[in-house]
């Protein structure tokens, strides 16, 4: 799922917006379906820059919770 955000976040649409200065923001968020409840994922992304920090924070998330 988290690849998922970071897809939206690299799609030219996004780049474009970005780039032309436009204040669009991402949030990663996930239906669990097991108990109906929206997961936040950690990744709300609102530049090109932010994704990679985002990104590897909401990875290190994910192996903390398995912990």
């Amino acid at each position: 799922m988290i690849e998922q955000v970071v897809n939206v976040c690299v799609s030219t649409v996004m780049v474009d917006a970005w780039a032309k200065g436009q204040k669009v923001n991402i949030h990663g968020w996930a239906f669990g379906v097991h108990d109906g409840l929206l997961q936040d994922l950690q990744m709300t992304v609102s530049s090109t820059d932010s994704i990679e920090p985002l990104y590897r924070a909401a990875i290190e998330g994910v192996i903390a919770a398995r912990s």
